[in-house]
């Protein structure tokens, strides 16, 4: 959850200024919506990023079952002999999660929605250009999180399917693997991948962000 809430203050960082965006500018018929300066790829990612975090939420959520203290956070794995619990992204993990993906997706809407709203300067030009740049930023970040979080679940089931624990019957050693064990590598795997792309994703942000004051500074000389 941490990238999650690490991608809504750096949303929430981003739309400050534009809460103080005045309404001067020029007249435009067309009607602009918050995602008038998004390219439709920028949508199709995150939408596929939350729908892989939810899917994958509820799946592990339904098949998690309570600890002592009533959390849902154990993933049974039975043999004729015993059932053993190993941990697993249960519900004690995933709803709190979930809550904060809304907020966050929420706050970057408001975002889009502020650099969209106002009426174009008389730089129309600039003014465009400058929007796309910010609502670039916005989608930015919210993929990156969105990578990050998406990593990180990844990662815990990769966990969970290559847990294994052997039980002794009689002079012999029975392993109890999950059912899902021969995804564990695969899962983990792709896990890691995505949080390197997620970390790419917000370190690319914060770069160019470094490099706009420079290119301005050029451009003023």
């Amino acid at each position: 959850m941490v990238p999650l809430v690490s991608g809504l203050a750096g949303v929430l960082v981003m739309t400050l200024p534009l809460l103080g965006h005045g309404s001067r500018g020029s007249a435009q018929l067309a009607r602009r919506t918050a995602f008038s300066f998004v390219h439709r790829w920028w949508l199709i990612l995150a939408g596929s990023l939350i729908a892989a975090i939810v899917v994958l939420s509820i799946a592990a959520g339904r098949v998690s079952s309570p600890d002592e203290g009533g959390r849902y956070r154990l993933f049974a794995m039975e043999s004729g002999a015993a059932e053993i619990h190993v941990l697993i992204y249960g519900w004690y993990y995933s709803l709190p999660s979930l809550v904060a993906l809304v907020l966050f997706a929420g706050a970057a809407l408001l975002a889009l929605g502020l650099i969209a709203r106002p009426p174009l300067a008389a730089d129309t030009l600039q003014d465009t250009a400058v929007r796309k740049e910010r609502t670039r930023n916005v989608m930015g970040v919210l993929v990156g999180g969105l990578l990050l979080h998406l990593g990180a679940v990844l990662s815990f089931l990769g966990y969970t399917g290559t847990s294994s624990v052997g039980i002794f019957q009689g002079e012999d050693i029975i392993p109890i693997i999950a059912p899902f064990a021969a995804f564990g590598p695969l899962l983990w795997a792709m896990g890691v991948m995505a949080s390197i792309l997620g970390f790419a994703c917000w370190f690319e942000i914060v770069l160019s962000s470094v490099r706009r004051p420079a290119r301005r500074r050029v451009s003023a000389a």
